[in-house]
């Protein structure tokens, strides 16, 4: 349920109706520190409801990655007991996200209940802060008032704030959104905002815990709460005095008249048109707009005739023959209405026809009335920089005072623009150079790259993000992000460095007498597939930030891969695959972590997939604790976390759970076999981390041939990363890539090691 919908059943009493609207706002009022100071929770245990809205781990997102994040999704949603009465909580679901990315019982049904603590009081633990130095959960509530992208994406910002990296790379929109977060360290929401409270495990003392914690138990919840309404919130931004507007548009036929049967979300218009014939420096341009409606009726000006008057609703001619018919009521409360959307865009139109003359050709639902009465509470509303603002066509250049909306001919069109000074004229362009530090290096060696990147266009550029592609074209998983140019002005640019681990190609030779599991060695052949050559897969090592490592070893697609039953894919020839041949055998890979004197630190077999109540699928990978893992040698806890893309692929939508018989044929289903590891940094010792081994990777059944198990060792490769940077300007993005190439030396006459792996 997501957070929106919890309050739509409610009665329609001030509290509620403040709520509704809470979700998608949080930039429609001034910040408000009397609003956050008063909200009040419970001091003692609030128990968690078990059932479907609880997740098992962070990575199991229950929210599909295409649900905008501005629709009042959250990672998951969490739903609340025993919450007394009095405070600003309630015995209902809230909209959740989690503080980091590791498993906590916090997030099972098993829970006993927790503590909660607002994020701006003054007894909020020090041990619940962001591990990232310098980060507040002021930047936390920045991100959920301030929402892009996916559920995904401002998961992803809000991990990077809070522990400083992500279990996968995460989105340029989440590392954009949380350096923007780092901008606002003092953020405040606004009234009818939202804003995080936490919800931890027990009655702990929380002080003495960490939010990194490798034991993994430490893992707080961050619940959505509206922000209240305290006292006058009204203020006008100085935006709304500098919009700038032709004397008249022509514009393109708008769509039919809006129909009370629409569903469309609230975030889209009741129509759109095309301005055409719009002279440069202006807020509004040639191109195309949402529209709503002033009227019910029909009008000349939804023809798309020439030549109509427009106004700022905000300007000082503003007509008085265009006000709304209701006389106490003003085109301040369409333009609060316009920044506080809910519900569909027959709700959002039918509350801006209540206000405009008085009534709608329907019945006014909830998420309406909610509308138009907190529309009604202000009639002085400005919206701030950036925010929505209305401008209005007129259906005649002669609209005197004494003409009214009664005059069906007088409906005019109000088209939403943005709140911000015109923007600047010119052309954008960027470009990006990229060099290496080294262009040989052997396996398993660090690289640092150089990027330049140059604005050769005519106009400022903000936010301009760098991404790589880490050598692994078409697979956006190990991408990592360079950086972001806060600003660029025009013949500027900017240096930015990432040192990284160029991707290491394995081959593979078949273990032909090991048929018995790990630990068994027998002779080694080569096996040759169609392409002359039995590829074993590539390793991806990738330092975070805390000096771990993220290991993932992905596994050439024509030995194995993630689809079976009605899905397999057609090299599994005309048998196919089935899912039961991964659970009724062994799978995994063994892998050893060396130091950089070629010594093996840590020995152990990662689990593929096993049944697991632990997982809402009921599969899962049981890393190197169960199923087919074991560890070897060196100790279990510098293993932080062991997982496989199956496994995420069966837990992460609700609508896999059950994808035990045939493999979807989707576009977020993960068809590459891969094992994901990460390494505490102390695993190495003081040897420093020198990179990794497979001396066994097993699957119940290949492409090649029946169960087989083999072993890999790296092999010579050119790895060429691809950089891109990218900007976005007046609504279009602008981007530049460059590329540079290492070869990766993995012959015995070029590497002393070559023998150790």
């Amino acid at each position: 349920m997501s957070f929106f919908r919890k309050f739509t059943k409610l009665a329609l009493g001030t509290a509620a109706l403040i709520a509704l609207v809470s979700v998608a706002t949080g930039t429609a009022l001034a910040q408000c520190s009397a609003c956050v100071n008063s909200v009040t929770l419970p001091s003692g245990m609030v128990t968690f409801v078990p059932g479907t809205t609880a997740v098992p781990d962070p990575l199991l997102n229950t929210s599909a990655p295409t649900d905008p994040a501005g629709s009042g999704h959250g990672y998951f949603t969490y739903t609340l007991a025993n919450v007394p009465v009095g405070t600003s909580l309630a015995n209902d679901s809230y909209a959740a996200w989690c503080a980091s990315w590791f498993f906590s019982p916090l997030q099972t049904d098993a829970n006993s209940g927790g503590q909660v603590y607002s994020s701006y009081a003054p007894d909020f633990p020090a041990g619940a802060q962001p591990l990232v130095s310098g980060n507040t959960f002021n930047m936390v509530n920045y991100i959920l008032n301030n929402k892009t992208g996916t559920v995904q994406d401002v998961q992803d910002a809000i991990w990077l704030i809070m522990t400083g990296y992500t279990d996968n790379p995460a989105s340029p929109i989440g590392v954009a959104l949380a350096a923007a977060a780092q901008n606002n360290p003092n953020y405040i929401p606004n009234a009818l905002g939202v804003m995080a409270v936490l919800y931890t495990l027990g009655p702990a003392a929380i002080p003495s815990l960490d939010i990194a914690s490798t034991t993994g138990t430490f893992q707080t919840v961050m619940l959505e709460l509206p922000v209240p309404m305290v006292g006058s919130t009204n203020s006008c931004a100085s935006c709304v005095s500098g919009i700038q507007l032709p004397a008249n548009v022509q514009h393109s036929t708008a769509a039919k008249c809006y129909s009370p049967s629409t569903t469309a979300p609230a975030s889209t218009g009741s129509a759109t048109i095309n301005l055409t014939g719009v002279p440069s420096g202006m807020n509004v341009g040639n191109k195309q707009y949402k529209v709503w409606y002033g009227g019910w009726w029909t009008s000349n000006v939804v023809s798309g005739l020439s030549g109509f008057p427009i106004y700022s609703t905000y300007a000082s001619n503003y007509p008085a023959g265009l006000k709304p018919r209701v006389t106490t009521n003003t085109m301040n409360m369409v333009n609060f209405i316009l920044n506080n959307k809910q519900g569909s865009v027959a709700d959002v139109q039918n509350a801006i026809y209540k206000i405009m003359v008085g009534s709608a050709p329907g019945t006014l639902s909830a998420a309406s009335l909610a509308m138009v009465n907190l529309a009604l509470q202000h009639s002085a509303y400005c919206p701030p920089a950036n925010g929505t603002i209305a401008v209005v066509i007129a259906a005649s250049s002669n609209i005197g005072a004494s003409s009214t909306l009664a005059d069906s001919q007088n409906m005019p069109l109000i088209l939403e623009i943005t709140c911000s000074a015109p923007p600047p004229t010119g052309t954008p362009s960027l470009s990006l150079k990229k060099t290496a530090d080294k262009t040989r290096v052997n396996p398993f060696v660090k690289v640092t790259y150089t990027y330049v990147v140059t604005n050769n266009g005519t106009v400022p550029l903000a936010n301009v993000v760098v991404v790589d592609d880490n050598a692994t074209p078409g697979d956006t998983k190990d991408d990592f992000t360079v950086g972001t140019v806060a600003s660029l002005a025009p013949g500027a640019s900017a240096t930015l460095t990432a040192s990284a681990y160029p991707p290491v190609k394995e081959a593979a030779q078949q273990d032909s007498n090991d048929w018995g599991g790990f630990g068994n060695w027998g002779s080694h052949e080569w096996e040759r597939d169609d392409d002359n050559k039995f590829d074993g897969g590539t390793v991806i090592c990738k330092e975070l930030p805390n000096g771990n490592l993220h290991i993932t070893y992905k596994q050439d697609k024509g030995t194995s891969d993630n689809t079976y039953g009605r899905g397999s894919s057609s090299d599994w020839g005309w048998m196919g695959h089935s899912f039961q041949s991964y659970v009724n055998s062994t799978d995994g890979a063994q892998l050893q972590i060396l130091d950089k004197s070629g010594n093996v630190m840590l020995d152990f077999v990662a689990d593929y997939i096993s049944p697991s109540s632990k997982y809402r699928s009921g599969y899962g990978s049981l890393g190197v604790k169960g199923g087919d893992g074991k560890v070897y040698k060196g100790n279990v806890a510098h293993i932080l976390r062991c997982d496989s893309s199956l496994s995420k692929n069966l837990n992460r939508q609700t609508r896999y759970f059950k994808a035990t018989s045939d493999s979807p044929k989707a576009a977020d289903w993960d068809e590459e076999q891969s094992y994901t590891i990460v390494i505490d940094k102390a695993a190495c010792g003081n040897g420093g981390f020198g990179g990794v081994k497979l001396p066994k990777v097993k699957n119940d059944r290949s492409k090649h041939y029946g169960d087989e198990s083999h072993v890999t060792h790296p092999t010579s490769s050119v790895a060429t990363n691809t950089a891109t940077a990218s900007a976005i300007f007046d609504g279009t993005t602008v981007k530049a890539t460059a590329k540079a190439s290492v070869t990766i030396d993995a012959s015995s006459s070029g590497w002393s090691q070559c023998s150790k792996y």
